[in-house]
């Protein structure tokens, strides 16, 4: 974690607001996205410093692996992964923020514990996320009530999908459970072998706790708990006379649930939810309040494994679903065509028919005239379908035929009409283009809808100073400073300003990324060139400048530069950096000429180079060039190497070889 100077904690791009809570395997965080500005929950995993660090590497390597697959599982009722990262060496991972209770608190309230119906939708709900994960290949490992989390309206999440197991739920070598043992399964105990109908065992003790309040193995210690799941059938709860429970069927219920052998127990979590609800004893007005929410389950889980079993009780099947669970949008059917009615019944033959009885509905009258005719003049079919809206990012207002909702998604809406009949639907949420679908009621309409809500451009201001700058974003002229911009998150732009009689400025800008600040750009006038000369009367001196060459001076821009100053006649080639200022003039100085009397040998004959380029045959005489150190070989006509030396010249002198 790092801090700013402003003391502002951040965990990878994400910007810490609270401790939610802190523990020995790790801390949670509630943290801002900066970037789409939403507020997540960040989990962070501490390593343990007693493991070496190969232990802690495939740590690590298991905890993002299950992290990714928990990733994968885009379900209402399970808390969604946004993203996975590790900082200074500790893992993280960001994940959807809920505002609400986990079960655990929710059971316990004894002030304010919910309803037996509203438990019910707690466990139906958890059922149904767990049909849908066992579907995707992935087992939780660790379902309680803690893993829980219930929302202010009634929308149940299941959290730590994978992680439980790789965070300490694991058997030791003795055969002894160190993770929640009172949730744990007869096969977790005894082998650590765990497929999905382990989560189904759990969750049947889940259930029996959240609606009972008892635990149906209880025990003193963990051993006897570890003992009693493994080998003894469930202690019944104290309470169930109390409760509103049709007392044989929920034994039946409970019996094939914990059964020890996997194979006979329930092998899809939604069936044992389905079951358990026959198993509850509702007023009328409480299985009317169930009806729409149970319909909603029934559908998923068909969709999800092909179960035909539904509940066979016509009055839940009837009604509205009580909010917050299912907000319900009704259409009012057509009236028929009265008039296509009269002129229909007019013909003789078909109003003979009509009185005789033959055709007495509108089912009957369908079969023997013509569809279209019919389409016109009978009422149309009448629907009722649940529509899960989900939204891409979550949390947006929903509009039906451009009427707002109390919901936000993600939310199931009952949609009631005509079949064919079309709703509007439009989502908005802040710094997002809204976006609006259509829903066809049919029979076979899909039962979830996601819709993509795009970020917003964000609106930026490019500002120069002096203003007035020709703006390009991009290569691409957009106006003169200073002039709004719409920066799409994530983009990077190249921006340009330039002014006449000023330095061109640039800057590379990210949105999300980049400082705002970085918009406002300032221009540096430009300054009058400098000049570099050489101040020597050598007739054939030449000025190298970053490769191009000059006669004795060049004027330059303001800045440091390579030199080289070369005369081929007078034997002098000299490099040096020259740092060159706005209106002034670099002078540089070159040795003088001087002249070498005589070079020559005093037996024989002798070619003679200086500074490695050939100058003639010895004796010479009166020989010109600059002053200062040069390096001299005499050579004989065979290309041996008479002699060679560097001498310091200053002019006047003999150079003479005894050979």
């Amino acid at each position: 974690m790092t801090q700013d100077s402003k003391t502002t904690k951040t965990i990878g791009r994400y910007v810490v607001q609270s401790l939610l809570g802190e523990g020995a395997m790790g801390s949670v965080y509630k943290a801002l996205d900066p970037v789409i500005k939403r507020v997540v929950a960040i989990k962070t995993i501490k390593l343990d410093q007693s493991r070496n660090e190969v232990d802690q590497k495939e740590f690590v390597q298991r905890f993002f692996q299950e992290a990714q697959i928990s990733g994968i599982l885009n379900h209402p009722n399970i808390v969604s992964i946004y993203d996975i990262g590790e900082q200074d060496g500790m893992p993280y991972i960001a994940m959807e923020y809920i505002e609400g209770r986990n079960l655990n608190q929710v059971i316990n309230d004894q002030e304010d514990r919910p309803d037996v119906v509203n438990l019910a939708q707690i466990i139906l709900q958890v059922a149904n996320a767990l049909e849908f994960a066992h579907g995707k290949g992935v087992v939780h490992r660790d379902l309680k009530p803690g893993n829980i989390m219930v929302m202010p309206n009634g929308v149940a999440k299941i959290m730590d999908f994978g992680i439980a197991k790789m965070s300490g739920s694991h058997l030791t070598q003795t055969g002894v459970f160190l993770g929640t043992p009172s949730f744990a399964s007869p096969e977790q105990i005894k082998e650590g072998q765990v497929d999905h109908r382990s989560d189904i065992f759990s969750l049947g003790i889940l259930a029996h706790e959240t609606i009972t309040g008892y635990t149906p193995f209880p025990g003193q210690s963990i051993s006897a708990i570890l003992y009693k799941i493994a080998n003894e059938p469930p202690t019944p709860a104290p309470n169930l006379k109390d409760l509103p429970l049709q007392i044989p069927q929920w034994r039946a219920v409970f019996e094939r649930v914990f059964q020890k052998e996997p194979g006979q127990r329930y092998q899809h979590a939604g069936e044992f939810g389905q079951d358990l609800l026959t198993s509850l004893a509702f007023t009328s007005q409480q299985e009317d309040a169930l009806g729409t929410f149970v319909g909603q389950v029934n559908a998923s889980v068909r969709d999800a494994f092909g179960i035909q079993k539904d509940i066979q009780r016509s009055d839940f099947e009837k009604s509205q679903a009580p909010k917050p669970v299912i907000a319900r949008i009704q259409k009012k059917s057509s009236p028929l065509k009265w008039a296509a009615v009269l002129v229909l019944l007019s013909v003789a033959a078909v109003f003979g028919l009509f009185k005789a009885g033959v055709i007495g509905d509108g089912e009957h009258l369908a079969s023997i005239i013509p569809a279209d005719i019919a389409k016109e003049i009978l009422p149309a079919r009448t629907l009722e379908k649940t529509v899960m809206i989900h939204s891409q990012p979550e949390g947006a207002q929903v509009y039906i035929d451009d009427q707002l909702s109390e919901f936000k998604t993600p939310h199931a809406f009952l949609l009631s009409g005509d079949e064919d009949q079309v709703f509007s639907v439009r989502l908005e949420i802040d710094q997002h283009e809204p976006n609006t679908r259509t829903i066809s009621l049919k029979p076979d309409m899909a039962t979830e809808l996601t819709i993509e809500l795009k970020v917003l451009p964000f609106e930026r201001v490019i500002k120069t100073s002096p203003s007035g700058a020709v703006v390009k974003v991009d290569g691409k002229a957009i106006g003169p400073s200073p002039l709004e911009f719409s920066f799409a998150p994530e983009q990077s732009y190249q921006i340009e300003v330039s002014l006449e009689g000023y330095d061109r400025n640039e800057t590379t800008y990210i949105e999300g990324q980049s400082a705002v600040s970085s918009l406002e750009m300032k221009l540096v006038k430009v300054l009058p060139p400098g000049k570099i000369a050489a101040n020597s009367a050598i007739s054939d001196l030449k000025l190298t400048v970053n490769g191009k060459t000059y006669n004795n001076s060049v004027s330059l821009p303001r800045g440091t530069y390579e030199v080289r100053l070369v005369s081929r006649k007078y034997f002098f080639d000299q490099r040096q950096r020259v740092t060159v200022r706005a209106g002034e003039t670099s002078t540089l100085s070159v040795p003088p000429v001087v002249t070498i009397k005589r070079i020559n040998i005093l037996r024989g004959y002798a070619n003679v180079k200086i500074d490695g380029r050939t100058v003639d045959i010895t004796p010479i005489r009166n020989l010109e060039l600059v002053a200062g150190k040069h390096a001299f070989e005499f050579v004989d006509d065979d290309g041996n190497m008479i002699s060679q030396f560097e001498r310091d010249i200053v002019g006047g002198e003999d150079i003479v070889v005894d050979h």
